[in-house]
């Protein structure tokens, strides 16, 4: 998901507060950024030690999240079986 503000990539996350019946009695939410000094900021600032990138995909999406390679960050993937 893209951020309506910053247009940079984030995770929605949402858990439902129940009470001692089984009810949903609120919704607990956050986003978290992707890019940035976080988790995956981390993760994707470095490059492996052998050389490459890392990429975190959303296949359902058909998206790059966040890549090491900036120009991919939010990027269609390409076709099922594609080479390139």
């Amino acid at each position: 998901m893209q951020d309506k503000f910053t247009k940079q990539p984030i995770i929605v996350m949402a858990a439902p507060i129940m009470n001692e019946a089984g009810q949903i009695i609120a919704v607990l939410a956050g986003a978290i950024k992707i890019a940035g000094n976080d988790f995956f900021g981390e993760v994707v600032s470095r490059k492996l030690r052998v050389g490459g990138d890392i990429h975190i995909i959303s296949p359902k999406d058909d998206v790059v999240v966040t890549s090491t390679d900036s120009r991919l960050i939010l990027k269609t993937l390409p076709p099922r079986g594609a080479t390139k």
